[in-house]
């Protein structure tokens, strides 16, 4: 029997069905439908990784509550969430599936909990908090540390075009006829394609999500043990920041270090800050005991 032909012989219609769905107005598909579609007419996606090595320090950021700074107090309000508390698509994750989100940095992880990547007040009215009386700049958080204890895999797109390796090129025309050159062209509209979708700025709704959260699911379903999740460039922090998506079953190659309540204050160059984005000054610091309850002692020694 003859192979079939790889869609990725034309990066024509590669072209012209990325444009096309690039154009859906999303929150009219049905997301079973679409995957459905994307799985027919791409029938791959690809991946390109790097290596974290072990001892990589990671941030998680989680808002205390609104005008209330009274802290966290056990570790398990800091990790995963259940995955019944996930009700809608995010940047990468479906909806009832959990995903660990951290950053590589301190100030990475704040602005993503803030959220300020448009416009600082803008942004707060759109998702509704209008109190009165209310600094939009200011935010009581809980950044925790956490250790990576083995060199973790990543899956990433980047801005640099990557090629096949040679196995790869094999593995693939022992299924398929194609071109390689008109195969790789192919494969680099797909990379930007869901790059894009990774780094879409603006957000109206959980539909803006779909292609994003759809290129997650598959990388989350690589088989390869050494695959911990996905890695992307921070929307929140102008995309100057790292951040890392990591799935329930991989976490299991981190560990937790210390959490810091901090005050934060989204600082967007205003005079005085000119060279800061977001002020991150932490007050109180906790580790856990036996039972991973936060032991908490003010940084300054009061």
């Amino acid at each position: 029997m003859d192979k079939p032909i790889h869609p990725y012989d034309s990066p024509e219609n590669i072209n012209n069905y990325l444009k096309k769905i690039k154009g859906l107005k999303l929150e009219k598909v049905n997301y079973r439908s679409l995957v459905e579609d994307l799985e027919n007419k791409l029938g791959m996606i690809p991946f390109t990784g790097i290596s974290i090595k072990k001892g990589t320090e990671l941030y998680r950021a989680r808002k205390n509550p609104a005008f209330n700074d009274k802290m966290f107090e056990t570790i398990n309000e800091l990790t995963i969430r259940e995955d019944s508390d996930i009700l809608s698509f995010g940047r990468a994750n479906l909806p009832n599936k959990a995903i660990f989100y951290c950053s590589l940095d301190q100030l990475t992880a704040a602005r993503e909990v803030t959220q300020w990547q448009i416009d600082d007040m803008g942004t707060l009215i759109k998702k509704g908090v209008t109190f009165p009386n209310y600094n939009p700049f200011t935010q009581f958080m809980t950044i925790s540390k956490w250790v990576t204890t083995k060199d973790m895999y990543f899956i990433t797109l980047t801005d640099e075009e990557s090629n096949l390796g040679n196995s790869m090129i094999q593995y693939a025309k022992s299924r398929y006829h194609f071109d390689s050159d008109r195969y790789q062209k192919s494969q680099r509209l797909v990379e930007v394609f869901f790059k894009s979708e990774l780094e879409k700025p603006i957000i109206n709704s959980q539909f803006d999500y779909y292609f994003s959260a759809y290129y997650s699911s598959k990388v989350y379903s690589i088989k390869q043990d050494y695959v911990a999740g996905l890695i992307y460039n921070s929307v929140a922090f102008d995309l100057e920041g790292y951040n890392f998506a990591i799935p329930r079953d991989k976490l299991g190659n981190l560990k937790f270090v210390c959490a810091d309540f901090c005050y934060t204050y989204n600082s967007n160059g205003k005079p005085g800050f000119e060279n800061h984005k977001i002020i991150v000054a932490p007050s109180s610091r906790a580790t856990v005991d036996q039972n991973n309850r936060f032991i908490w002692k003010d940084v300054f020694g009061k």
